[in-house]
């Protein structure tokens, strides 16, 4: 009997320094949830926020991106006025150039003419 004692002794020792062991494996475990849990919240708090920016950043882009849409079709319609008034002035510009050439032609003409008379009334 005393020798079941001793064992039954024994073995409740070797169980209590199991029960510390596993008490310390516990508490180690519960700091790590905690800090895993920690890690978590601080991740979930930099996503919110990434999440905000890249909202905040799309809207940014598609502001921008109407914007440069705006400049394009004022683009194409400067563009478009400026080749009508390039038209607009090369007409001009021909006309301008007849009518220098028709007074050129006719003020030709006229001294011609002038030139024949006095020729004329000289003979």
């Amino acid at each position: 009997m005393q020798c079941r004692l001793t064992e039954a002794e024994e073995t409740i020792e070797s169980l209590n320094t199991r029960v510390v062991a596993l008490e310390k494996t516990k508490q180690k475990l519960s700091t790590e949830l905690e800090d895993m849990q920690l890690e978590v919240e601080r991740n979930r708090s930099l996503e919110n926020s990434m999440l905000k920016r890249q909202k905040n950043f799309d809207k940014i882009v598609q502001e921008l991106k109407s914007k440069a849409d705006d400049l394009h079709h004022e683009l194409d319609g400067t563009q478009k006025e400026c080749r009508n008034y390039s038209t607009e002035l090369f007409r001009y510009f021909e006309l301008y150039f007849r009518g220098c050439c028709t007074s050129s032609v006719m003020s030709f003409n006229t001294k011609i003419g002038i030139v024949n008379n006095s020729f004329i009334s000289l003979m």
